[in-house]
């Protein structure tokens, strides 16, 4: 019975991180569903309505819209921002360092507008330089499977 209760108090609060100040994530929306396995920093911000899956982490100064859909295995490392609405799928990586020869440990972000799709395996790291950000977007009409794209708008690069 002690299990039971643990699991449904669980749903609707975060499991932090161990290194999270004070033990208490004051960021998340009363709405938000949060799985008993994932691991929440205090200093995160969870929206209305937003649930995050299974095994998923959300990092130290990271920002979830409103509605959100963050699916198992999905790791926000740090210092991202995702729009309203924003589905993120399975396995999905966000906000690790640039890999980037010239990146010296800058503050740097993710930005992710509202209302995108986030497939499965995406890896989007932070921008290098300081202050600087990565923002993925753009419209990109029909882009095949496993194509690479830069800019905004999107401009295809490669397929296959």
């Amino acid at each position: 019975m002690g299990v039971e209760l643990f699991v449904r108090k669980s749903l609707m609060t975060a499991t932090l991180t161990p290194s999270s100040p004070a033990g208490i994530a004051t960021g998340i929306h009363p709405s938000a569903v949060i799985h008993p396995s994932a691991l929440v920093d205090a200093t995160a911000t969870i929206g209305e309505g937003t649930t995050v899956g299974a095994f998923s982490v959300v990092g130290p100064r990271c920002t979830i819209g409103a509605n959100c859909e963050i699916s198992p295995h999905v790791v926000l490392d740090r210092d991202v921002t995702v729009g309203n609405g924003t589905k993120i799928y399975p396995t999905a990586v966000l906000g690790c360092d640039p890999q980037d020869i010239a990146y010296k440990g800058e503050t740097s972000r993710v930005v992710i507008g509202d209302g995108c799709w986030i497939r499965e395996g995406v890896t989007v790291h932070r921008a290098s330089g300081e202050g600087k950000e990565t923002r993925p977007g753009g419209y990109a009409p029909s882009a095949p499977t496993g194509c690479s794209g830069a800019g905004f708008p999107v401009r295809l690069l490669e397929y296959g």
